[in-house]
């Protein structure tokens, strides 16, 4: 959606609900706009090509880098930024 806010997240209701979410987890991607599709398929990711493509030379690579959350059920916001946010292996309930 071209916005860069610290984390995107996509939720599905429905018999299954189920949540997920990225945040990036480095200056580089945190500057990225998110790129959300919820037409055909579910996707999320950094929208790298937005304003300018993403020239690199013969043999270069870029990279991206995220922590996610694959949560049942559909938690608040609130929740979801707390798990984004905690320190790896911190995670809320499982």
């Amino acid at each position: 959606n071209g916005t860069r806010p610290a984390w995107v997240a996509f939720a599905a209701t429905g018999p299954a609900p189920f949540t997920v979410a990225l945040a990036g987890t480095d200056e580089t991607t945190q500057g990225d706009p998110w790129f959300v599709r919820v037409d055909d398929y579910p996707g999320l990711g950094s929208q790298l090509a937005a304003e300018h493509p993403v020239r690199l030379a013969p043999g270069a690579a870029t990279t991206r880098s995220f922590r996610a959350l694959v949560a049942d059920g559909t938690p608040s916001s609130q929740a979801i930024g707390d798990a984004l946010t905690a320190a790896p292996g911190q995670g809320g309930r499982r």
